[in-house]
């Protein structure tokens, strides 16, 4: 293939040449008519000298400022400094514009080069314009930010048009030194803000130096669109794209174009393989837009980005497959090509020559009401994208190629694709912007609102409501597996990554969700994530929310409602409930929460209050039916339970997997059962409650129902292992235990060194315990007397006025008014990020400044210390409060938790001793 070279480089210095302005006069629009150089130096002046720089310029004539090989040296382009106003050359040439010098190493002294240095729209209403332009023989170098039209789009501007615009240009910096930075692009070297469009514009750009070099737009932190736009890149040192080169805080979109590029000395278009470079939190789309297949890049390209080979640009396919695209944005026909003359597709709206290809019907059905003329045939044998419609209110979700919309989704029509071809558009509709907040009544809203948080991930403050009953597919689950049988009919769930802030179902449920993870999506849940591992802790409350007839298949974390918990998330779940099935053979998976992860720096907050999983869990290690594991983490389970079957490899747990973290952390479960089978079915490790308890854990008013079995060993009816402290208050455990050689009736397997304290606490006879308790008689469980024990227990801060039990009833339960007042307590609305009361105290032991827990913190002076005889008695407190006893060296004697609203400890010998409780430290007299 013949290759073309861009200019050779000028090498004359800038002396020698001059040219006079004149001012241009003003054609009948008030614009300013340029017919030579002379004028051309006149308008920058009357623009660089302006109050507004909103002028109006069109040229009316060729004009050479240089041109190779002129003997009287090089005249020096002087840009416009700063413009708004607007620039049409009428389908004329500006030639030989020129900055610098290309045989020295000069340090950059021009921060802004192009034919206008600074570009900005400042009116709303009336973008810049800059059309029908072409300019030739361009030579910048030794200069910052440059492009051949703008140099730089400020921070301020509005939008930036450039269209029919065509630039041949040598930019760069000779300088390869580490420290040479700058932006320089074909068109655009550093666009700062508001929107920038090119259309049907193009560059043949040979980029010198390093910095950040592309074919159009060197760099962006705005919107940039593309339309019918192509360049043939030559980069001789560094290069970051083809088309943009970086993108930050972003949005780039590219429609119907193309980009060659290639690394020089190389006469074979083979050097870049980015469209887009860099990104940092930009989203960037493609369609229809194509890029050179190389062989040593085994990377798939985007989505809406295909490849195409040599004989492909030179024999006219891609031309014909650009001409025949159309969509709202763009008209294809403006493509063309003289193949056999022209090497690669240009923007002449013609096609002559080129081998046959054959071309197939396409229908495209979009909505009643559209206007728009799409696309009406495809050329068969190559890849290539279906246009992305536009409609008020709502937002494209794909093409299908069914009109009830099953299966997957498409955007591209493949290259195996034969025959006549019909597709409709599925839309989401755009849910109401309230108050701030997301307020969703149909499901197309919330794949709407998912899709755009996982592009744009909000801030810490997001807020969602429900307002009314959300139903995706029906019938999703049969007994405890997939409905496989119409599973092809279904629509894929994907899960909201990494949410911060409040999701309120209001009372409404969400069905028929479905989502099969893989590489991309392994965690599955409504939300795969929440929060991220930042320094100052993210706040995510979920609440009032059913999830119903659904189907989650993670290759990692999985739950119903939540994947994982990033390390430092502060997570309050308060009623919820889910009936689904959660099936995946990896580690951390939970009926509602996958995994809850914290650290020891950073010590998380987990209330799960009013919340329950009904249906089938199943996993490798890690299983829960409530939460897979919970890690470092100061956890409040309440008024909770699980029914159905749990299962996994190990480590198996009716409502936690594992519970497991340093000295601070600790877990409080109150009024919470698990009635369904437990299994570890390919090892060890399984418990009524909780598998693995490795730190300070307090369970009271609680029971176990469900048989528990395990392949090996340490089965127990409440707890498999522990190695922390554990106190049991007011529990009962009625489930049969296999293997029973391995089992305990209570906890399966203790530490020495740890205290486990069991407290009016029963189990079924024929299922012994070493650990305390009392064995209970198959008539006690069903004739009320067992249930009369827990209900009239009452000691300190435990009562058991929250047991009841019907006549029929085969074993105590709970009073749901009773237990629902509990809970209340425990429903707790975060404090706003950085927020902080001088009469608010924080009482954890943890040393971050300015973090502060909604349920411990509070007035000092509720708190009171007290001396009874030999006890200290302390009154005010809340559940899952820390206390602790010193001597009054600091020497720690106790510590412990809140399981209510008193504690009384024992103190051994009279003196004066110390008391740390809610972030103060008070003496107390034992006589």
């Amino acid at each position: 293939m013949k290759r073309f070279w861009v200019l050779a480089l000028a090498a004359a210095a800038f002396a020698g040449a001059a040219i006079t302005p004149e001012t241009p006069s003003k054609d009948a629009d008030g614009c300013y008519a340029i017919s030579t150089a002379e004028e051309l130096f006149g308008f920058a002046d009357i623009v660089n000298t302006s109050a507004t720089h909103d002028e109006c310029g069109k040229l009316t004539a060729n004009i050479i400022v240089n041109k190779p090989g002129q003997e009287d040296g090089t005249v020096k382009w002087e840009p416009i400094s700063f413009f708004s106003g607007s620039f049409d050359g009428q389908g004329h040439t500006i030639e030989g514009l020129a900055l610098g010098n290309s045989t020295t190493n000069e340090v950059p002294a021009l921060p802004n080069a192009g034919l206008f240095g600074v570009v900005s729209s400042r009116n709303s209403l009336s973008p810049v314009r800059i059309k029908n332009l072409t300019l030739k023989g361009v030579n910048f170098f030794d200069i910052d930010n440059g492009g051949g039209l703008i140099g730089k789009i400020d921070s301020l501007s509005n939008e930036v048009v450039i269209e029919n615009c065509d630039v041949e240009i040598s930019i760069g910096v000779l300088r390869l030194e580490e420290d040479v930075r700058g932006y320089r692009g074909g068109l655009v070297g550093l666009h700062q803000g508001g929107w920038l469009t090119i259309k049907e514009s193009h560059v043949e750009g040979h980029f010198y130096g390093a910095g950040t070099n592309a074919g159009l737009v060197a760099g962006t932190t705005g919107t940039v669109r593309i339309f019918n736009s192509y360049c043939q890149n030559n980069f001789s040192d560094a290069a970051e794209a083809a088309l943009v080169g970086t993108a930050t805080n972003a949005n780039v979109y590219v429609e119907n174009s193309y980009a060659l590029s290639r690394y020089t000395p190389s006469d074979q278009w083979n050097g870049v393989y980015n469209l887009v470079g860099k990104t940092e939190n930009s989203y960037v789309k493609y369609s229809n837009v194509f890029r050179m297949h190389m062989v040593f890049f085994s990377e798939t390209p985007p989505e809406g980005v295909h490849e195409f080979y040599d004989e492909q640009v030179e024999d006219g396919t891609i031309a014909r497959v650009l001409h025949l695209f159309k969509s709202g944005n763009v008209d294809g026909s403006v493509w063309g090509q003289n193949v056999g003359t022209d090497e690669y597709p240009t923007l002449s709206g013609k096609i002559d020559g080129g081998q046959s290809l054959k071309l197939s019907a396409l229908h495209l059905i979009t909505y009643d009401a559209d206007t728009v003329t799409y696309s009406k045939q495809y050329i068969e044998g190559i890849e290539s994208s279906l246009p992305l419609p536009e409609r008020k209110d709502y937002e494209f979700a794909g093409w299908y190629d069914n009109e009830k919309f099953y299966g997957k989704s498409t955007t591209t029509i493949p290259k195996d694709a034969t025959g006549d071809k019909t597709f409709y558009a599925k839309w989401w509709h755009i849910p109401k912007f309230v108050n701030n907040c997301y307020e969703i009544a149909l499901i197309d809203e919330l794949y709407y609102f998912a899709n755009l948080y996982n592009r744009q991930q909000y801030s810490k403050n997001t807020c969602v409501k429900l307002t009314a009953d959300l139903v995706d597919n029906k019938k999703v689950v049969v007994g405890d597996s997939l409905n496989t049988a119409d599973s092809s009919k279904f629509c894929a769930w994907t899960p909201i990554q990494k949410f911060k802030g409040t999701f309120d179902g209001q009372g409404h449920s969400i069905s028929g969700l479905i989502f099969v993870g893989n590489d991309g999506n392994p965690n599955a849940g409504l939300f795969a994530s929440v929060g991220e591992e930042n320094e100052v802790s993210d706040e995510v409350v979920i609440k009032n929310l059913g999830i119903k007839d659904s189907y989650f298949e993670g290759r990692r974390k999985s739950g119903s409602l939540v994947g994982q918990s990033a390390s430092g998330t502060n997570l309050y779940v308060s009623n919820v409930y889910s009936e689904c099935v959660i099936n995946s053979w990896n580690t951390d998976i939970g009926g509602l929460i996958g995994a809850f992860n914290a650290d020891s720096e950073k010590q998380s907050l987990l209330y799960l209050v009013n919340a329950y999983h009904k249906g089938h869990v199943g996993g490798g290690s890690y299983v829960g039916g409530l939460v897979g594991s919970i890690e470092d983490a100061k956890a409040f389970i309440v008024n909770a339970y699980h029914s159905g079957l749990v299962q996994g490899g190990s480590t198996v747990g009716g409502l936690v997997g594992e519970v497991t973290g340093g000295d601070d952390s600790r877990t409080f479960m109150a009024y919470v059962y698990n009635d369904g089978l437990v299994n570890a079915s390919r090892g060890a490790v399984a418990g009524g409650l909780i598998a693995n308890q490795y730190t300070s854990t307090t369970i009271q008013n609680a029971y176990n129902a469900g048989d528990v079995t395990a392949k090996t060993q340490s089965v127990g009816g409440i707890v498999s292992q522990s190695s922390n402290p554990i106190v049991l208050t007011n529990v009962f455990n009625k489930g049969t235990l296999l293997p029973d050689s391995y089992s305990d009736a209570l906890v399966a397997e203790t530490n020495k060194n740890y205290k486990l304290t069991a407290d009016n606490v029963f189990f079924f006879e024929s299922v012994p315990s070493k650990n305390g308790g009392s064995a209970a008689t198959a008539d006690a469980f069903a004739d009320l007397s067992l249930a009369k024990k827990l209900h009239d227990y009452a000691k300190g801060d435990v009562n058991g006025e929250g047991w009841t039990q019907a006549a029929g009833d085969p074993y105590p339960n709970f009073k749901k008014d009773v237990v629902e007042a509990y809970a209340e307590q425990f429903i707790v609305t975060p404090s706003e990020p950085g927020s902080s009361s001088s009469s608010v105290v924080e009482s954890s032991s943890s040393s971050e400044s300015g973090k502060t827990s909604p349920v411990v913190s509070r007035a000092v002076s509720l708190v009171n210390v007290r001396s009874v005889g030999r006890m200290v008695e302390i009154s005010g407190m809340q559940a899952g409060e820390a206390y602790a006893l010193l001597d009054m060296q600091g020497r720690l004697l106790q510590r412990g938790f809140a399981s209510g609203s008193n504690v009384s400890l024992n103190v051994v010998r009279s003196g004066r001793y110390l008391i740390r409780v809610a972030g103060q430290t008070k003496a107390v007299t034992i006589r």
